[in-house]
């Protein structure tokens, strides 16, 4: 464990370079940098009214107080229609860290890598009984997984979303004292509701998958079940119309993209039009209004709509613009297809979320050049599960029940990330549970005295 602390400070360490150096200018930078700044406004609450602190720790805050002591906070209101601000409780969290940290960065450092590594220790139990690999390997391969041990080992809610994952994984699948797996099993829900609640929907499901297989003593029965409920599934969602479901991740997926692709957003009647940088210089600036000066064909939208823009040719005329705001452009932007609150573009949308959340960014995507560490990785990880599938051995039900039901939430959190996400570098950091149950498989799979042989 010290030398797992060790490894994972040293991780820590190049996450805040890269952070304070790549993206920054000498200072913590991005949601990092803004994460900890959040953590220190809450936390300077505490010294100005306590009583005020617990109502922001538990949500009892009004509209009036985050204005008086939050106003110059960006994470706390996050998204109105979101079940869980994942975000505000970060800060929440950032804000207990900062009593014993006073907002030094290294120091919540230490104690965020120090949660990260039980959850590597916990995912290392849970599944230890079902790897045939030698002993340590399987931590060591946890601990040491580039992209988990990145992003695990930095300054977002990633670490503490493997906390989770590690300690309710054992819950489930070790056979502790009954008082233990039920606190494991609480505080790990906590933590995966409070920083990424789709991959506790994804464990859910997967806990459905491992039933089938456990109750069907043939596998050809319990596959053809799961296969026959996935068809009528997406059947069922393809013809359901817009659903809440729908309407949820085609909005999130829009506002990714709207936030990513980036433009200028300039109104004229009753619509905004999205135009890109460079068209910005047909327009000419007078006083306070904008007035184009070339016809160009852009996207607009509606105020407050969130379908996906439609198409048309803006004409130069004598009524004037008005500038409205301008997001910059993701550099690691991909094009996705919108769902645009269809069912069936959701069910049509199916093949290429998997490709983009599981095998990009490719070598001639976008972004900087970190992405060839995440395309390594990739190959790496996918080559590994082809070597240990070929490499396999003969699986016990409950193994393979494990095995399908890891499968299941790889597919489920891939499907998530590849509908909503459009920016390669946060499909990178969120797809790495995803990574992990890919990762088991192949170790659980694999047969130790085959690797050798020739």
């Amino acid at each position: 464990m010290p030398i797992g602390l060790l490894v994972k400070l040293v991780a820590g360490t190049i996450f805040l370079s890269i952070y304070t150096v790549y993206y920054g200018d000498g200072q913590l930078t991005a949601d990092a940098g803004k994460f900890l700044e959040e953590g220190k406004i809450l936390n300077d609450v505490f010294y100005d009214s306590p009583k005020a602190y617990f109502q922001f720790m538990f949500n009892l805050e009004t509209h009036e107080m985050v204005m008086h002591y939050l106003s110059e906070t960006i994470h706390w209101s996050g998204d109105p229609n979101a079940v869980v601000n994942d975000s505000k409780n970060l800060v929440k969290l950032y804000s207990i860290f900062n009593f014993i940290s006073f907002g030094y960065a290294p120091i919540n450092l230490l104690l965020t890598n120090f949660m990260s590594l039980f959850g590597v220790y916990h995912l290392y139990k849970a599944f230890q009984p079902f790897v045939k690999l030698p002993s340590k390997w399987l931590f060591y391969i946890l601990l040491l997984a580039p992209s988990t041990l990145f992003w695990s080992s930095g300054l977002l809610k990633e670490p503490f979303l493997f906390l989770g994952l590690g300690l309710f994984c054992r819950a489930l699948l070790v056979k502790d004292p009954i008082m233990k797996r039920t606190t494991f099993f609480i505080v790990g829900a906590i933590f995966l509701v409070g920083f990424k609640p789709y991959t506790l929907v994804a464990i859910f499901l997967s806990i459905i998958v491992y039933f089938i297989f456990q109750f069907c003593k043939q596998r050809s029965i319990a596959l053809g079940i799961l296969a026959s409920s996935v068809i009528t599934l997406c059947i069922w969602v393809y013809n359901s119309g817009e659903t809440k479901f729908v309407q949820l991740i085609s909005a999130k997926q829009s506002d990714f993209i709207g936030i990513s692709k980036g433009g200028t957003y300039m109104r004229n009647d009753s619509v905004y039009f999205i135009f890109t940088d460079e068209q910005m210089q047909f327009f000419e600036a007078r006083d306070t209004a904008y007035f184009l000066q070339k016809a160009i064909d852009a996207e607009y939208v509606f105020p407050y709509d969130r379908s996906a823009p439609k198409k048309a040719t803006a004409l130069p005329n004598s009524q004037p613009w008005w500038y409205g705001f301008r997001y910059s452009s993701c550099g690691s932007y991909i094009p996705v297809t919108y769902i645009d609150y269809s069912s069936k573009n959701l069910i049509r949308n199916i093949p290429e979320a998997i490709f983009n959340a599981s095998f990009r960014p490719l070598v001639n995507d976008p972004g900087s050049n970190l992405k060839y560490f995440a395309t390594a990785e990739l190959i790496l990880l996918f080559g590994f599960l082809v070597f240990a599938i070929l490499k396999r051995r003969v699986l016990s039900r409950k193994e393979f029940s494990i095995v399908m039901t890891l499968f299941t939430f790889a597919i489920a959190v891939l499907l998530l990330i590849g509908w909503t996400t459009p920016v390669l570098g946060a499909i990178v950091r969120y797809r790495f549970p995803a990574y992990i149950a890919i990762g088991l498989i192949g170790m659980i799979v694999i047969d130790n005295t085959k690797i050798w042989k020739r």
